[in-house]
């Protein structure tokens, strides 16, 4: 494994019939997978995978009745699988994806009563039946990812991937095949979908998808399987994802994504934490919105200079935006937030001399069941100079101004004056 071999796999490894393990992983392996691996009986573990494999899969390989792993994925496997598979009796674990695998599953795998997970996805041509008894059988394995033969898509499915390809750079994705054609979404690299042809998985990994996850994924009710990890995504995971009830996993890592996890997802991505990088939000409060105006710790208030606020509600709102923000002796601005966001930022700007404070009234953004928000309590950021924070303004502060505005140019005359006025009368 991860020798970068090239060549062919020699068929003489075919005599060493003792071997119980081989794995040629990772490799840069070319050519056919030699007939003669079948005669290795007592072989319980064949690993081929990410390699440049051709051809077709040997029937010879349903002779290994000891085996227990087959794993060819990720090469350029050709033709359909071979019914003898079906003879692997001991097989728990037999992984087919990302090949140019073509036909249905043969029903002889229905047979395998030790097979726990089999994936087969990325086969363009490649598809599971639909009759009841295989139905049944693939329904009853701890884990399979693979699409059956449905004879329609449904437009509702169609619509979203669409979404999901022009929000994320499809045209610019590694591998796009059969995306927003004629063909059945099954077809479409990385989508599996299920019997009635709704979309059950995406695996788009390491796919060079940019952009944010549309909320519009949260529209496919029956999907399981949601793989995006290592590529280029931004911005934050939207909340509509919470609505996906069928969701068995959810990989999210080797991104650029912000803000928080939805709780709704926790049992999803808990194997992909650490890779995500993100904390879980909290809970949505029931009730109205409540907000609240902070800084980062405490600040120093100058004229003409601006001072970073956060606004966060207790739940995500809309209808949020610059003007729902009152600053007393200052201005407002780069704000940043949109809907179905909790939390807000912007910047405010001291211009005059007095107590500098921030204030948002109630009802002017609204959660999901339009309940309007609490008024914020108000946020004073204080006097310009008043840089011990008693709301009085001493000789020290008095001397820092009058530096600033014989050596610089954050004050006027008048303010310097009104300043005075403050150290001498309050």
């Amino acid at each position: 494994t991860r020798n970068q071999l090239t060549g062919r796999i020699p068929p003489e490894l075919g005599g060493l019939t003792n071997l119980t393990f081989m794995s040629l992983s990772s490799n840069r392996l070319s050519g056919e997978v030699p007939t003669e691996l079948g005669n290795l009986s007592n072989l319980t573990e064949l690993r081929l995978r990410s390699n440049e494999l051709s051809g077709t899969i040997p029937r010879d390989l349903g002779n290994l009745s000891n085996l227990m792993v087959l794993g060819l994925w990720d090469n350029q496997l050709s033709g359909t699988v071979p019914t003898q598979l079906g003879n692997l009796s001991n097989l728990t674990y037999l992984w087919l994806n990302q090949n140019e695998l073509r036909g249905e599953i043969p029903d002889s795998l229905t047979g395998l009563t030790s097979l726990e997970g089999l994936t087969f996805y990325s086969n363009a041509g490649l598809c599971a039946p639909i009759d009841n008894a295989f139905q049944t059988w693939l329904q009853g394995l701890d884990s399979f990812h693979g699409s059956s033969c449905s004879p329609q898509d449904s437009q509702e499915d169609r619509a979203v991937l669409a979404t999901l390809y022009n929000a994320t750079g499809g045209a610019n994705w590694e591998d796009n095949s059969n995306w927003l054609g004629n063909r059945p979404v099954r077809e479409w690299y990385g989508v599996t979908n299920d019997a009635e042809g709704r979309v059950i998985g995406l695996y788009l990994f390491g796919n060079q998808l940019t952009g944010s996850i549309p909320p519009e994924l949260g529209d496919l009710s029956t999907l399981k399987w949601l793989y995006f990890y290592s590529n280029r995504l931004t911005g934050s995971i939207p909340s509509e994802l919470s609505n996906l009830s069928s969701l068995m996993a959810l990989f999210l890592g080797g991104n650029q994504l912000t803000g928080c996890i939805p709780a709704a997802l926790q049992d999803v991505v808990s194997n992909d934490f650490d890779r995500v990088g993100l904390p879980f939000c909290e809970p949505q409060a029931a009730g109205a919105p409540t907000v609240s105006a902070a800084t980062a710790g405490t600040v120093v208030v100058r004229l003409r200079t601006a001072i970073p606020v956060t606004a966060t509600f207790s739940k995500p709102v809309n209808g949020f935006t610059v003007g729902d923000i009152t600053v007393a002796n200052g201005d407002v601005g780069n704000f940043s937030g949109s809907d179905g966001d909790p939390v807000y930022t912007f910047e405010v700007t001291p211009n005059a001399i007095g107590v500098v404070t921030v204030d948002i009234a109630a009802d002017v953004a609204l959660d999901a069941e339009n309940n309007g928000n609490t008024a914020a309590v108000q946020l004073s950021l204080g006097i310009p100079y008043d840089d011990d924070h008693d709301g009085k303004i001493n000789r020290s502060e008095v001397i820092t101004a009058i530096g600033d505005y014989l050596f610089g140019s954050l004050l006027t005359r008048d303010q310097v004056v009104a300043l005075i006025g403050l150290y001498l009368f309050g």
